[in-house]
């Protein structure tokens, strides 16, 4: 288990190669038709320890690569409301009970055939019990699945593991004294777990009705300064002081404590901005999080260990979906949803690690099993990932679970700017009977539009997640009323990369302006002319009103 840094391997060093590689490598996966994620792993495994040749600084690649779980869980936590949690609790929290049970039972037994050890078995089900988030989430959006019902069930199945995960944390001090023979006390343990759900539900407590309000403040006050700088700061802020505080505070792991900063933020007006600050600091330092698994793989342990490499191999990827895919359908779940499930949890990653790592503190864990987990993450995440391809190309289409699909009418309009010249744009979309999206970076103008009972979005509309938030793919007609040039042709070259069809109106300053504009291919109305009355007839005749 022990892997020291390589000496001379600096911080920078270490970015440099690592990002390197694992972009080639990645890029050749993509290019093959499987996910990056094969390509991050082999990367690590190329610069770390247990590789010929360069070898990277490892506890570097740790240290950011919990930046990057804490980003993409963050990230799921935003689109994942409570409502969401509890809907699947019905089946998420028994089934996750059953599939972890099964597992653990399934390890005692295989390590007592190898003469390990009860309470090593145990442990050692619990680390495969408990699959990874970071992949899941990652391979859902590869599939196109993570918005589905199905995808929310499976994140909401593993976010229920995760609490697990950090009960058995807080009573693995006084599992190892037990095994040991040491003072052990019923009162004792009662007291712990009596302490863990008081302060789980402390944090989430204060989360919901707390940090709602505080964080809703700080965004509205920050939105006002009009400075997209200081908000992202003031995103990034909430992000880790939360998730921070979860776990300096209450224990929790630093993943699950992004999660609920994710579910914070994502009850405030502002997520679909926090959405785009975070998108793409997060698929940089999530791929180090693979990198960093990779570094530590050591394949002589699956030859050495073989048989028991199989059989904790078979757990994760036969054992584990069975037992989901069954507890799924006996709730009733149609077999897609069964199967997301089921795929879902075949395969292990950062929590069995954290919770494997302190087992091997408190000496439960020998250092072979732990390198025998790590062979097991590296092996369970590239079967994974294949076998979801193979999953997604005989799979029933996918239904997403889109914020923006009640809209009336026979297409989707985009309004970019809620100021005068947007204001005549809604109502003349709404004497069409299409119920328009609008956008605009001003926090006033969103309120303005709730007041209205508009759909409104805040943030910048030339950043794509805030286009695609708006339903970007499935829109006619954007109309941009801001009246600065550069604003409207990167507002416009965002769209086109994401919706090459959509017909697109703006407004031009002077003639000179208007025919630039039209020259990209954006009808427009000039401000030399009546400009009011001009835009509404535009937006009547784009929208075919008669």
């Amino acid at each position: 288990m022990d892997v020291q840094a390589a000496q001379g391997f600096d911080f920078i060093t270490t970015l440099t190669v690592g990002f390197a590689l694992a972009y080639v490598l990645g890029y050749i996966c993509r290019k093959l038709a499987l996910t990056p994620i094969i390509g991050y792993l082999l990367a690590g495994f190329l610069i770390g320890p247990h590789s010929p040749g360069f070898i990277a600084n490892i506890h570097v690649a740790e240290q950011l690569s919990k930046v990057g779980i804490i980003l993409l869980l963050f990230g799921v936590g935003l689109h994942f409301s409570w409502g969401d949690l509890m809907k699947v609790k019905k089946v998420a929290l028994p089934g996750a009970i059953v599939q972890t049970t099964a597992a653990t039972l399934c390890a005692i037994a295989l390590l007592l055939y190898f003469q390990g050890t009860i309470g090593e078995g145990v442990v050692t089900g619990l680390c495969i019990g408990v699959a990874s988030t970071v992949v899941l989430v990652r391979i859902l959006t590869d599939n196109k699945l993570l918005a589905t019902p199905e995808g929310h069930l499976a994140v909401g199945w593993l976010i229920i593991e995760d609490l697990f995960t950090v009960v058995i944390l807080f009573l693995l001090p006084q599992f190892a004294t037990f095994l040991k023979g040491g003072q052990y006390s019923v009162y004792t343990l009662i007291f712990s777990l009596g302490e863990t759900f008081l302060k789980m539900g402390a944090l989430f407590a204060l989360a919901y009705f707390f940090g709602d309000k505080i964080t809703r403040k700080i965004l509205h006050s920050t939105a006002l300064t009009r400075s997209q700088e200081l908000m992202n700061l003031a995103l990034l802020a909430i992000i880790f002081v939360i998730t921070s505080g979860a776990s300096w505070l209450f224990g929790v792991s630093l993943a699950l404590g992004a999660f609920i900063s994710g579910m914070v933020v994502g009850r405030t007006d502002f997520v679909h901005q926090a959405a785009a600050t975070t998108v793409p600091m997060k698929d940089a330092f999530a791929a180090l999080f693979f990198i960093a698994i990779g570094m530590l793989f050591d394949p002589a342990i699956i030859w050495e260990k073989k048989e028991l490499f199989l059989g904790l191999l078979g757990i994760i990827l036969i054992v584990k979906p069975l037992t989901a895919f069954g507890a799924v359908k006996a709730f009733g779940y149609p077999s897609q949803a069964s199967w997301v499930v089921g795929l879902a949890l075949a395969q292990i990653g950062e929590f069995s690690f954290i919770l494997a790592d302190e087992a091997w503190r408190h000496q439960i864990l020998s250092d072979k099993i732990y390198d025998l987990l790590v062979a097991c993450a590296f092996a369970s995440i590239i079967i994974n990932s294949l076998l979801f391809k193979i999953y997604s190309a005989y799979r029933q289409p996918a239904v997403a679970l889109d914020s923006t699909r009640k809209l009336k009418g026979d297409g989707r309009a985009i309004v970019v700017g809620f100021n005068p010249l947007g204001n005549i744009a809604v109502k003349a979309l709404q004497d069409a009977y299409i119920e328009p999206i609008v956008i605009d970076n001003k926090v006033e103008s969103i309120e303005k539009t709730k007041e209205l009972g508009l759909n409104g979005i805040f943030g910048n509309a030339a950043l794509p997640t805030i286009l695609e938030s708006a339903g970007i793919e499935k829109a006619q007609w954007m109309i941009i009323t801001t009246k600065q040039r550069e604003q409207i042709t990167a507002i416009t070259h965002a769209a086109r990369q994401l919706n090459p069809a959509i017909q697109i109106l703006a407004h031009a300053k002077n003639w000179s302006e208007e025919t630039a504009l039209q020259n990209e291919g954006i009808a427009t109305v000039c401000a030399e002319r009546e400009a009011l009355k001009a835009f509404q007839q535009a937006v009547h005749r784009m929208v075919r009103l008669k």
